[in-house]
């Protein structure tokens, strides 16, 4: 087991994290059973992305969250509800998975036990899903099945995160990127969007991802046209809908519709990409 005291992380995977709330703690334990990679950083997306409309600083419900995914199920549980906040689940899961990726020890199950001023406030963990829940989650077998991706744009029509009314049009656009690196970075780009109320305007959104290599762009087309839920969902949805069930990790671009209208773009590029896009003042368009 190991102690790990938090304040401003160095970690590049949460150099986004603002100052860690004053006493805060992480016990973190990883066991001998190696998990799938890519269910885990699906699961904890999800997580991140349920935990992310909620209020940064509110109080964690006490019901706690699970997210199932391709044998494997993603855990908060909160253990006092008086001091447990929601900013904490998401740093538990985020360090979690920077141990992770950077291989101390890699990808298996484990726990994080949160505490503040030395009392635990909350438990994050990546498990083995009982039986009975691999076999009532539907989106199982998709995982373990390549999305046969056109060539040309996707469509996302049942966003499960987004508006009634909201679809998600995508496509791969160029360049490979490392699986984990473009899934951290779209974990970056969560984690900037949790931090704002999630039902305010969101004029754009950008996220490096750890290794500085890839960059995560979303952009309004209009006053109110761009919440930050609407971040937060769109990246939920390309992920479990797009990404992972293609098996292909690429630069990626996207736009999202409400209501029949286009309401915003996005696009996760190689850094040296996006750089050259931007002084361009290029965007994803359909038109």
């Amino acid at each position: 087991m190991r102690l790990q005291s938090s304040s401003i992380s160095t970690t590049p995977e949460l150099s986004w994290l603002p100052p860690a709330p004053p006493g805060y703690e992480t016990y973190i334990k990883f066991d001998t059973t190696r998990s799938n990679p890519l269910h885990a950083y699906q699961a904890i997306i999800q997580a991140l992305c349920m935990l992310a409309i909620q209020p940064w600083d509110g109080h964690l419900s006490s019901a706690g969250l699970d997210v199932t995914i391709g044998g494997l199920v993603v855990v908060v549980d909160t253990q006092d509800t008086a001091r447990a906040r929601v900013n904490h689940a998401i740093r538990g899961l985020v360090e979690m998975l920077a141990d992770m990726r950077a291989g101390k020890p890699g990808f298996f199950y484990g726990g994080c036990r949160i505490l503040i001023r030395g009392k635990a406030v909350a438990l994050v963990g990546i498990a083995p899903a009982p039986d009975a829940q691999i076999s009532a989650m539907s989106n199982n077998a998709s995982i373990d099945r390549p999305l046969n991706a056109a060539a040309g744009w996707n469509t996302i029509t049942k966003p499960q995160l987004l508006r009634p009314g909201s679809k998600i049009i995508w496509r791969y656009a160029g360049s490979s990127i490392p699986a984990q690196e473009l899934l951290s970075t779209f974990v970056d780009a969560v984690g900037t969007a949790a931090q704002h109320d999630s039902w305010t305007n969101c004029d754009y959104v950008d996220a490096v991802g750890p290794s500085q290599s890839a960059a995560f762009h979303m952009n309004t087309l209009g006053p109110g046209g761009l919440r930050w839920t609407d971040v937060s969902g769109t990246i939920q949805a390309l992920v479990a809908q797009a990404i992972i069930p293609s098996k292909q990790f690429a630069e990626v671009e996207w736009e999202l519709w409400l209501n029949g209208k286009k309401r915003a773009f996005g696009d996760v590029l190689k850094l040296n990409n996006a750089v050259a896009q931007s002084a361009m003042g290029g965007g994803t368009s359909t038109s």
